[in-house]
């Protein structure tokens, strides 16, 4: 590390302090590297507070499609911008087609009542 170190006081709670240990422990370093270096793979994945994010596997082929529709056609703002708005409409459709589901389960149940034994 360059410049000026700061020392910062923080609080765990006892299962972070087990899992600072452990990682101590398995990758035989200071509880001080493991923290900084914690916060390295943070800064790196561009995590930002408060957002949801989750990360998903997507085929090479989708993602060459997804970065077409985004490069060539200029749709959306940007290849994960259109991702995210590929799951709401996959999302959508599922909803959609379980609420057809349930309809025509309904419809079969109400058939079978009315017919009787």
């Amino acid at each position: 590390m360059s410049g000026k170190i700061s020392t910062i006081s923080a609080r765990f709670s006892k299962d972070q302090v087990g899992i600072l240990e452990r990682l101590q422990k398995e990758l035989d370093m200071s509880k001080t590297d493991v923290l900084q270096m914690a916060l390295e793979q943070l800064s790196t994945r561009n995590v930002m507070p408060g957002a949801n994010r989750v990360e998903l596997a997507v085929s090479e082929d989708a993602l060459k499609r997804a970065a077409r529709l985004h490069d060539f056609y200029g749709y959306a703002l940007s290849v994960e911008a259109l991702l995210s708005e590929a799951v709401e409409l996959g999302l959508r459709e599922i909803r959609k087609r379980l609420m057809e589901d349930r309809k025509e389960d309904a419809e079969l149940h109400a058939s079978t009542w009315t017919r009787g034994p």
